[in-house]
This record gives structure tokens, C-alpha cells and sequence, in this order.
């Protein structure tokens, strides 16, 4: 059988889905300026394709993204904790008034523009956002991290780096930690049993790790720790393990 091919090469009577345009309404008149195609990797997703996406167009995501730190910096006038944070929902919301292009956009959209932020500017905390400053405060001598027992081992080789955040919590009470890690328990397969690992910050801060203020007094963020500040236990002595 004899197949039809048009101008361009393409099949004829054959849909596309990068030839699907948007509806006329759905875009303003901002929207007539060509769009740029995706490009490059980010340094948290390398090879990001275009269909894993949210967003409907380069332009929408760059403009997104731009709108998006403008309303963390104070565009809005959305309120803030003490710590800087604002709402994901309220965020969302004053990006669809900033630009009608983006009356799509919900708090999922937000979660991608921090999974693809290259500076790594936009800090989620549940649900909510803040810009992270450049700041590096001098933490208590030691801090913990809260874990589960069986990844012990791989951290003392390996360090402690978050794979889904881009910062990791540590507490100045062990207490703390200890309660953070139970979010992570999963009685259905058997990870169970918390640990707090205890962190020489002091040594850290001065070999150049910068720490900031968590949501909560007494709670630190990092980027991750090297293995080489892991306080080992004491000889004869467990983690507390709970």
C-alpha cells in the first residue's frame, strides 16, 4: 500500500503529538512570540524530556519559574512565616493573576520548578515555599540526623545527601531526630527501628559546609554531610536505636 507523505515529510492522515497546538483560548496575546524548544539538563534530572513535563510550553515554564521567585520576594504581598516560607496554594494562585497563560498551573507545577531549579533557589517544606537565602550560620557543636537503622551503614561509607530534596535536616536534640525518622517506618516491609546519627558540626561549618535555619528553632538544613564528620559511636556503644 502506497503511503502519502506531506511537505514535510511527515505521514499524512497521521496525528502527531508535537503538532497538537494549544486552544486559542487557553493562550493570550503575550503567547504569539515563537517558542523556544526544550533544552539542556538540569543538574537533578539529566536527559528531563518534554513529556514529563507539567507545563504546556517552554515560554510557560520560563515564565513560571521567573513570576514564581518575583512572588517569593515579596510580589503579592502573600504572607510569611518567621522563617520566610509562604503557601504553596496562595503562590499558585498569584502566578495565575501575574500571567493568564498560566491558569493551569497548581502546586504540582511549583513542585517542578524546584525539582528543575538550577540554582536551587526554591526550598519546599511540605506545602510551603520559600527562596533560600545565601546564609551560613554557625550551628551547635553537634547535630543529628534521623534515619532508619538499616541505612547505618551506607551513610558511614557514603555521607548523608537527600535524594529527593536538595538539603538534608539535622536537629540539635536527638530527641528530634529520632522523631523525624519514624515518618519514614514501614511496618508492611519490615523498615522499622530509627536511629540518630550524631554529626560533628562544629568541624563541618569550619571545613566550609554551610548550614541555614530550619522551619522549627532548633532544626538546621544542609546540602549534605561527607562521611569524614559522622561521629562514630563510642567504643562498645550503639546508636540509640528506637
Amino acid at each position: 500500500m502506497k503511503k502519502n507523505y506531506t511537505k514535510d515529510g511527515k505521514l499524512d492522515n497521521v496525528v502527531y503529538s508535537n503538532d497538537i497546538p494549544l486552544e486559542r483560548s487557553e493562550r493570550s496575546e503575550r503567547s504569539d512570540r515563537p517558542e523556544k524548544p526544550w533544552k539542556g539538563k538540569t543538574s537533578r534530572t539529566a536527559g528531563y524530556r518534554p513529556e514529563q513535563t507539567l507545563f504546556k510550553s517552554f515560554n510557560d515554564y520560563r515564565d513560571a519559574d521567573r513570576i514564581l521567585k518575583m512572588i517569593l520576594r515579596g510580589l503579592g504581598n502573600i504572607e510569611s512565616d518567621d522563617k520566610g516560607f509562604k503557601s504553596v496554594d496562595a503562590c499558585a494562585s498569584q502566578m495565575t493573576i501575574e500571567n493568564l497563560d498560566l491558569h493551569y498551573v497548581d502546586r504540582n507545577h511549583i513542585v517542578e520548578l524546584h525539582m528543575r531549579d538550577r540554582d536551587q533557589l526554591i526550598e519546599l517544606s511540605g506545602d510551603l515555599v520559600r527562596e533560600r537565602a545565601e546564609e551560613n550560620i554557625e550551628p551547635p557543636d553537634k547535630l543529628y540526623f534521623g534515619t532508619l537503622g538499616h541505612l547505618k551503614s551506607k551513610m558511614m561509607r557514603s555521607g548523608i545527601k537527600s535524594f529527593t530534596k536538595k538539603y538534608i535536616r539535622l536537629y540539635a536534640e536527638e530527641d528530634r531526630a529520632l522523631d523525624f525518622a519514624k515518618k519514614f517506618e514501614d511496618m508492611d516491609s519490615g523498615r522499622t527501628g530509627t536511629i540518630a546519627i550524631p554529626i560533628d558540626a562544629k568541624a563541618a561549618f569550619l571545613g566550609g559546609v554551610k548550614f541555614g535555619d530550619g522551619r522549627q528553632d532548633g532544626e538546621y538544613v544542609t546540602e549534605q554531610i561527607s562521611p569524614r564528620f559522622i561521629l562514630e559511636a563510642a567504643e562498645g556503644e550503639e546508636f540509640d536505636v528506637r
